[in-house]
């Protein structure tokens, strides 16, 4: 018997041999041609000699290895995950058989961990993913450093050590994988064939060691190496293609971190030229197109432009139509389209797209069956959608949906998982919307039980940290109003006690987001707008606190946009405060009203003066002089120059700045960081005790030397009190004036009725005394109202001599009202009547006009001391007749002033000249349109935006003698954004501009009376300080005229004079 079953086995061991060798033929040709056929034929044979071979039989492990190989390859030819799993048993039974000093045992490790890792891939089983790391560092001990395979296993183990971190999330898991990852790349020098790849994948890492504790180094050295494999693959190929996308989801991260919306829109240009790259059917283009799509989603977020949640959605359709059914990237694909669509519902409300979001994130859900690790995105993501669908249909029934989803995402996600905290989270906020709906206090309390929790997790410094803390401050403030609610119905004791306790611990979360210096800006700003509310409508003690951080960070936020018109873009937005909306401004008048409100009328005036004007305080914040710091610290100095010289430079222009060569940032990433770098530059000079104030909120002391030529009459419009702040060169404390009458609806009526009143066209004389009649009417009101309680304590209280200068520096609407001219218009005096007027944006801007005077020599020997500027012809424009008899007047006084006329008045004559001239008149016409504001000249407009890029040191005077130069902008009245605001920027002392269109007729006249004050019969030339008072002795020169001759008070009421 035993002689038979040796024949047995030798003629077994024959045919397991043949049959081994026909499968591994097989499996060769299919290597080969790709015939399905051919490596079913393989599988079968191999079987057959593996059944040959039983356990204990010498040859057994080269079976299985056979097998494990044929079955990978069918695996990845038809999909089938039984072929996996019948490899993996192959495998491990391999790893069993296998001495571990045996040559191949690295190798079955190896593949070993690959399988499993494509297992995980395909379901996403934590448990394969933890199998696969540890058959991965077996491998590893067994290939030393001269190991030749070493470098391939170093790279599947750090790519799966990633993949861990995506998964729980342990720092470590990541800091291991970079690691692993180097030492891969230390071992595929320049011109390794895997050397890109390694790179690449590097630069993903690094990332998500930047997006986890916004190391910069780390972003640094990440965009190196997208760098380097951009620069070392063919443009256009489907390799560059694939490396150009994971570059622009680092500039996505940069963008998530900072907020620059300049990385955001380079994100989606780099997403647009991959998919020029990549075929259709390439397998990268569904995942190039699932980012665009989200990079559309995000500027959709960021800006609210329509077409790009359209064009998001398109992109997620096309995505998922490419994405093969069974893809481990469909149900994400899947997921993303339908959070696109909840998007669009939010802005059109159509409830179709939530519909079809609900779909979506069904079948998401369906494909991330129990067991698979991202089951909680897909959970929460429903959640979110039918949220948005319980509030459209009122329905219950979806909303306990939501809250079990939530419970099972929050049971899926155990204590140690990093996710945790967003499923606490997503809970909270269901239960808080229960209790929005049934008022019940219960769910309240159990929403503000679980945003704790989910803070619990969230340290200090954690990026997702401040929407916890913005959500569980939210919770209390809902609490703390059912509380006062209750305390209003006398339920006092215990209820006031709990009202503080909430009021308090509301006020300390938005403290901590807002001093938070890592968290994204515009969280710390919304952060600080809940502060406002709650502190004001609560009247807690930090409420001035709290308005002036809002104000530094509305600031901030204004000067890290690279651009100066996206800097006026922050500045038009509204934001939410409590359940209304507002500008930035009006947190500005709402600080000052609460100053003064606390008797601090001093800070009033600090908070105006910080928070108003801050496109051109920007800028001027680049031009400061540093002439004391350079005798004892010139390096630091000159830093600070060169670096406010680039910042103004892209700021003003949006020119590209120089970058290093070694540097691999983009336009707007080298801005931010030149910016930092200046910020760290600021924070060295206020280091030095006598610059201790450097960049600062200007203190009061400094910013009452407006005042020493005169008072300054800042008027401040707020829906809690206006009134009127009287700044006194001599006196320590402004003196304030209630103005009960002027709020900002009532302000708000009289720039309407007075806009109403000037544009009316009347064709009969009985319509231009109604005419007349309406803006008597406006100004009386605005007499009334704002004026007369200005000039009753001026004269009455301060005893103002008449014709001493006044300053009035209006805030809000009150910029589009001639303050100057209200009166009471009886046969009494007018405010114009009283005392000389001017305008000033802000008292800094009036301290800066001061500075220096006089500059020059004002003799009439100065040749180039005054320069007129005409052009009666623009196209499409009136012909400006009177052009002529303007500049005659002119020369009566000055008739040796340079003239720029007709075909000479050209853009770059007029920038030429500007530089070279002290007074200079401008005869043309100008209009109004914020930074595209101009002045119409013989080879096209001179931009405001080409004006303020001017330094003119020689700057004394300029004459604007054109329509609508002093004309505020209705959006941002603050920022003096217009042709004479420009003018006093770039360096000019004194500017007269015109509210809005003048008459022709009108300029000659006042030219000649202006000149006439300003220039006494031996040519000697008056400084600047007289121009207000010349000014006014030409306007009450007009002013005759009409009363002769006919016409309005819209004729000499535009005329208004701005600085020194």
């Amino acid at each position: 018997m035993a002689f038979i079953q040796r024949l047995r086995n030798i003629k077994n061991n024959r045919k397991a041999k043949q049959l081994d060798a026909l499968g591994v033929h097989h499996a060769q040709r299919f290597g080969k041609n790709k015939k399905h056929s051919e490596v079913q034929k393989a599988v079968v044979c191999l079987r057959r000699a593996l059944a040959l071979r039983q356990k204990g039989h010498p040859k057994r492990a080269l079976s299985l290895l056979n097998l494990s190989r044929t079955l990978n390859k069918r695996f990845h030819t038809i999909g089938n995950s039984a072929d996996l799993d019948e490899r993996i048993h192959h495998l491990q039974e391999i790893v069993t058989l296998l001495p571990c000093p045996h040559i191949g045992y690295s190798s079955c490790l190896e593949s070993l961990a690959t399988a499993l890792n494509n297992r995980f891939d395909l379901f996403s089983r934590q448990g394969d993913l933890e199998e696969s790391v540890k058959y991965y560092r077996l491998a590893l001990k067994r290939r030393t450093k001269r190991n030749s395979y070493r470098a391939i296993t170093l790279y599947d183990l750090a790519t799966t050590l990633h993949e861990r971190y995506q998964q729980v999330g342990d720092q470590a898991n990541l800091d291991e994988a970079i690691g692993y990852l180097r030492e891969a790349l230390d071992l595929r020098p320049e011109g390794h064939p895997d050397r890109l790849n390694t790179l690449d994948d590097l630069a993903i890492m690094l990332r998500a060691q930047f997006e986890r504790s916004s190391d910069l180094p780390s972003f640094e050295e990440a965009f190196q190496c997208h760098r380097e494999t951009l620069e070392a693959s063919a443009e256009g190929s489907a390799e560059w293609a694939v490396y150009l996308s994971h570059t622009a989801a680092a500039l996505n991260s940069r963008f998530i971190h900072y907020g620059n919306r300049s990385d955001l829109n380079d994100a989606i240009s780099y997403y647009t030229k991959s998919l020029v790259a990549l075929q259709e059917g390439d397998i990268d283009r569904s995942n190039c197109l699932d980012g665009l799509g989200v990079m559309l989603a995000t500027r959709f977020d960021q800006m609210g432009d329509h077409a790009d949640i359209d064009e998001a959605i398109k992109c997620h359709r096309e995505a998922l139509d490419c994405c093969q059914e069974g893809s481990p990237e469909r149900p994400c694909t899947i997921g993303n389209l339908a959070n696109a669509l909840v998007a669009r519902f939010d802005l059109h409300r159509n409830l179709d797209d939530l519909k079809e979001s609900v779909k979506y994130h069904r079948s998401a859900l369906g494909l991330r069956p129990m067991g698979h690790t991202d089951r909680s995105d897909s959970l929460d993501g429903l959640a979110c959608a039918l949220l948005h669908f319980s509030r459209e249909t009122d329905g219950g029934d979806y909303l306990s949906e939501v809250i079990e989803l939530c419970q099972e995402s929050l049971r899926l996600r155990s204590v140690d998982n990093p996710y945790r905290p967003f499923s606490l989270h997503s809970l909270g906020s269901a239960l808080h919307s229960r209790f929005l709906e049934t008022k019940d206090p219960e769910k309240l309390e159990e929403a503000i039980t679980y945003f704790r929790q989910s803070l619990e997790f969230l340290p200090k410094g954690a990026p997702d940290r401040p929407a916890g803390l913005i959500a569980l401050s939210s919770a209390l403030l809902a609490r703390l109003q059912r509380v006062q609610r209750d305390c209003q119905r006398e339920l006092e004791g215990d209820n006031k006690s709990a009202r503080v306790k909430d009021e308090g611990e509301i006020i300390s979360l938005l403290i901590e987001i807002c001093t938070q210096g890592a968290t994204v800006l515009p969280i710390r700003l919304n952060a600080s707008f809940s502060w406002v509310y709650v502190a004001r409508e609560f009247g807690h003690p930090s409420a001035l606190d709290a308005y002036r951080t809002a104000i530094q960070l509305m600031d901030t936020s204004i000067t890290v946009a690279r651009v100066l018109e996206r800097q006026h873009e922050h500045l038009t937005r509204e934001v939410a405060l409590g359940p209304e909306s507002v500008s930035f401004a009006n947190i500005v008048y709402d600080a000052a009203s609460l100053a003064i409100e606390e008797n601090q009328p001093r800070d009033a005036v600090e908070l105006l003066e910080q928070g108003r004007s801050l496109l051109f305080n920007q800028l001027g914040r680049y031009r400061t002089s540093l002439d004391d710091l350079q005798d004892t610290n010139r390096e630091l100095a000159d830093q600070f120059e060169d670096l406010s010289a680039k910042l103004e430079s892209s700021v003003v222009s949006g020119n590209k700045m120089s970058m290093s060569r070694d540097r691999s940032f983009d336009e707007s990433g080298r801005y931010h960081e030149i910016w930092t770098e200046w910020r760290a530059v600021v924070d060295q000079i206020r280091a030095i005790p006598s610059f201790a104030t450097f960049q600062g909120t200007t203190p009061f002391n400094l910013i009452s030397r407006a005042a020493e030529s005169g008072p300054v009459v800042i008027v401040n419009v707020s829906n809690y009190r206006s009134d009127a702040i009287i700044v006194l060169g001599n006196a320590d404390t402004p003196i304030v004036v209630p103005l009960p009458e002027a709020t900002p609806t009532y302000i708000q009526t009289l720039s309407d009725d007075l806009r109403d009143a000037m544009s009316s066209q009347p064709q009969q004389p009985a319509e231009e005394v109604t005419k007349q009649a309406n803006i008597v009417a406006v100004l009386r009101k605005l007499w009334k109202a704002v004026v007369r309680p200005v000039t009753v304590r001026l004269k009455r209280d301060l005893h103002l001599p008449d014709r001493s200068r006044v300053w009035w520096c209006p805030t809000a609407m009150t910029w589009l009202l001639p303050l100057h001219a209200a009166g009471p218009y009886d046969g009494k005096q007018n405010f114009q009547d009283i005392f000389i007027c001017s305008y000033t944006p802000t008292l800094g801007a009036l301290n800066r006009s001061r500075q220096g005077l006089p500059v020059m020599d004002l003799s009439r020997e100065s040749k180039r001391m005054a320069l007129f500027i005409g052009n009666a012809n623009a196209p499409g424009e009136a012909i400006l007749t009177h052009l002529g008899d303007e500049l005659a007047g002119i020369m009566k006084r000055i008739p040796d002033i340079t003239i720029l006329k007709g075909e000479k008045c050209t853009r770059e004559a007029v920038l030429a000249g500007l530089d070279d001239h002290a007074w200079v008149h401008f005869a043309c016409h100008g209009h109004q349109d914020l930074f595209r504001s101009d002045f119409a000249l013989a080879d096209g407009p001179l931009y405001l935006i080409e004006i303020i890029k001017k330094r003119l040191p020689l700057a004394e005077l300029a004459m604007l003698s054109a329509c609508h130069s002093a004309a505020g902008d209705h959006e941002t009245p603050d920022e003096a954004i217009h042709l004479a605001g420009g003018m006093q920027f770039a360096g000019f002392r004194s500017v007269i501009g015109t509210m809005w269109s003048i008459w022709d007729v009108d300029g000659p006249l006042v030219a000649r009376e202006f000149y006439q004050q300003m220039v006494d019969v031996d040519g000697n030339f008056k400084d600047c300080s007289n121009t207000a008072k010349a000014l006014s002795a030409a306007v009450r020169a007009l002013r005759k005229e009409v009363k002769i001759h006919g016409g309005g008070l819209e004729r000499w009421i535009p005329f208004v004079h701005f600085g020194a």
